[in-house]
């Protein structure tokens, strides 16, 4: 394993029930690059990531997370070790207010300066969060929300980001303001690793893809790697494998 490595999925296996997801599943997610997730619908993005997070316990295989073994912790444990998640939906407490959504990034937190010294993290990257602070999470916008997920995840000073989906069921004239949050966190220099279906938008940003087919890795590489577009669109639709 590299010492640039973060998290490293090691063979694989994983599903729900009886029904197999991961085969033989491999990853070595890198620091210092923002890492993208790809691929057809089932082909086992979103369990990939939930392996990762501690969602999804795996059948077979070794899950480490800078260096450790993290195989078998719980997901309070695997936020204890930096990795924060960002999840597709029901990414905001409604009824609460913005920076009570904030507070809840950091809920393991407990010295008033350091919580301070957040807060004013997010509000210098996202300035919108301070202005509506007091603002019910509910009535701001799509777009407002998925800013105030990012937000959040901040909180806990995170040392890896996994966003699943982060514009899925957004209407059209917000998926850009989602991906220009995504800009000021690489920006920032946050070390991510997106799941994302808007393949042309995460392009622009990623710069490490991983194209994911039945369970198993078909493609990966750096992005110029990817210069053919009727390639990287027949990967993407699971058509044929490399």
């Amino acid at each position: 394993m590299s010492n640039s490595t973060a998290i490293q999925l090691d063979h694989i296996d994983a599903g729900y029930g009886q029904n197999q997801v991961l085969h033989d599943l491999s990853m070595d997610v890198r620091k210092e690059r923002v890492n993208c997730i790809i691929g057809p619908n089932g082909s086992g993005k979103s369990t990939a990531l939930n392996v990762m997070n501690g969602l999804v316990s795996p059948w077979v295989g070794t899950l480490t997370i800078f260096g450790e073994d993290a195989t078998d912790s719980t997901p309070r444990e695997i936020v204890e070790r930096g990795i924060i998640t960002v999840p597709q939906e029901g990414n905001v407490f409604p009824d609460m207010s913005v920076r009570e959504n904030l507070r809840m990034g950091a809920y393991l937190e407990r010295e008033k300066s350091v919580l301070q010294e957040r807060y004013e993290r997010v509000y210098e990257m996202f300035p919108v969060l301070r202005e509506r602070e007091r603002q019910r999470a509910g009535s701001m916008s799509g777009g407002q929300q998925a800013m105030l997920a990012l937000g959040r995840a901040l909180m806990a000073d995170p040392q890896y980001l996994l966003l699943d989906e982060p514009s899925a069921g957004l209407a059209p004239n917000l998926i850009d303001d989602v991906f220009d949050h995504l800009e000021r966190l690489k920006s920032a220099g946050i070390d991510m690793l997106i799941i994302e279906q808007n393949v042309r938008k995460m392009l622009v940003i990623a710069e490490y893809i991983y194209i994911l087919d039945q369970g198993r890795v078909v493609f990966e590489g750096n992005k110029d790697e990817l210069t053919d577009e009727d390639e990287l669109v027949e990967l993407y639709l699971g058509r044929r494998s490399v």
